[in-house]
């Protein structure tokens, strides 16, 4: 295919004028050469350097590079390639892609879509002034997860005869460390949210709450105590009719300062417990805006203030009323006792 370089080049320098990029995004910049035998070839991709963040995980558009391949004959006679069949010859290109050890990562398949009709004939002519093009998608994160990071070699080359090649590189690097300084502990809103949901429940006692749950996200495990607080610019409005919307807001505390912190989108939830006072729906705060979530008309069933595998409470209890072991708040001795000898052999068996 190229029997002899240009005056003043050496091959490996005509290798590395071939590298070249066609596509308009941001890649390697693009080469030209005096054309060997009349014919041009040129490798491009979509971009040279991909940034290996989680958030481009839940984007398969972002896990994948696009690569193009270009033979075109600039020479004044048409050009015959010989492929050993017509799978080949449709396919016409052949990528490859390569760690920095050399090994195969990535083979494209067997059938690329090729801008050209299906062949008849393994031998295929190219005509004056006429080009073959193939495009592939590189998979990235083939397996959920990203490729390590490193600068990878991909190759593009003929599957028939006279043998063209051209290959291009490109580099995935990991997630930037971010360094935080705010205040020790200070509140902030969480990123964003991702579901709400606010029903009714019953406690022993036959009185209502609502039970706040949401679930958001902040940009990195740093992180910690998410919760819901009652919102400190409208805490409470009242409607006509004497319902009312509740807003809060989703608070979590930012990290001490001077940490690292990994880039990683990291979910959060809290759960809230609110006196029901005839509130129709919840309207819930984060960085992202806000949300709201109806307050549904079923019950739950009755929570109890207790650990599940402690049972239910005493049903025969003393009229005495004072205040509970644990923090369990105000009641009687009977239920003291009870909640004392739970307590003792939770210390037993932790």
């Amino acid at each position: 295919m190229f029997p002899s370089a240009p005056s003043g080049l050496s091959l490996p320098t005509v290798a590395t004028f071939l590298l070249a990029s066609l596509l308009s995004s941001p890649s390697l910049p693009a080469q030209s050469l005096p054309p060997l035998s009349g014919v041009s070839v040129s490798l491009a991709t979509s971009t040279n350097r991909i940034d290996a963040t989680p958030e481009a995980l839940l984007n398969p558009r972002r896990t994948s590079l696009a690569a193009q391949i270009q033979l075109r004959n600039r020479s004044r006679a048409p050009l015959t390639y010989s492929f050993p069949d017509l799978s080949a010859a449709q396919a016409k290109f052949q990528f490859s892609l390569y760690n920095e050890k050399d090994e195969v990562v990535w083979t494209s398949p067997g059938r690329i879509p090729a801008r050209s009709i299906a062949p008849t004939s393994p031998n295929l002519t190219l005509r004056p002034g006429s080009s073959w093009t193939a495009s592939v998608l590189v998979p990235l994160a083939p397996s959920g997860a990203w490729l390590p990071s490193a600068t990878y070699r991909l190759e593009a080359v003929l599957a028939g005869t006279p043998s063209v090649f051209a290959a291009t590189s490109f580099e995935i690097t990991a997630p930037p460390l971010v360094v935080i300084n705010p205040p020790v502990r200070a509140p902030s809103l969480v990123g964003g949210l991702n579901q709400l949901s606010a029903h009714l429940v019953t406690n022993e006692k036959g009185s209502q709450s609502i039970r706040v749950t949401a679930s958001g996200w902040v940009p990195h495990p740093g992180y910690t105590n998410p919760r819901l607080e009652s919102s400190t610019n409208i805490p409470l409005v009242l409607s006509a009719d004497g319902s009312s919307i509740l807003y809060l807001d989703f608070n979590v505390d930012t990290p001490p300062p001077n940490l690292l912190f990994i880039q990683v989108i990291t979910n959060v939830n809290a759960t809230i417990d609110i006196p029901y006072t005839n509130q129709t729906s919840v309207q819930i705060r984060s960085t992202s805006g806000s949300q709201s979530v109806p307050v549904t008309d079923a019950p739950l069933p009755p929570v109890s203030r207790f650990p599940v595998h402690w049972g239910p409470p005493p049903a025969i209890q003393t009229m005495d009323y004072g205040p509970l072991p644990g923090g369990y708040g105000m009641g009687s001795s009977t239920l003291a006792n009870w909640i004392r000898q739970n307590m003792e052999i939770d210390t037993i068996y932790q």
